[in-house]
C-alpha cells in the first residue's frame, strides 16, 4: 500500500496578498456602514480578517459573504457588478 499524497500547502506571494487586500476592500466598501456584526453567518473577527487581507474565504464563505452583503460572487471578486438584462 502506498501512502496518500500530502497536500502542499505554498507561501503566499506578494501578488496573492494585492489580490487579497483588494478582496478586503471590495468587502469593507460593499459594506458600507453597516458594523460587522451585522453579516449575521460571519463574527466580527471574521469579516475583519477578510478586509485585512489576513484570510482568504472559502468557496462556502464566499458564497455566504456575497448573499450577506447583496451582491453576486463576480462583483465580489472582481469588483464588476455584472449587467442586468
Amino acid at each position: 500500500m502506498g501512502r496518500a499524497p500530502s497536500l502542499v500547502r505554498r507561501t503566499k506571494t506578494e501578488s496573492d496578498n494585492a489580490v487579497l487586500r483588494q478582496f478586503g476592500e471590495r468587502v469593507r466598501m460593499l459594506r458600507g456602514d453597516r458594523p460587522q456584526r451585522s453579516l449575521l453567518r460571519f463574527d466580527a473577527v471574521a469579516i475583519s480578517r477578510y478586509e485585512s487581507g489576513r484570510v482568504d474565504p472559502s468557496l462556502t464563505q464566499l458564497v455566504r459573504l456575497a448573499e450577506d452583503l447583496g451582491c453576486t460572487v463576480e462583483e465580489l471578486l472582481t469588483g464588476i457588478r455584472p449587467l442586468v438584462p
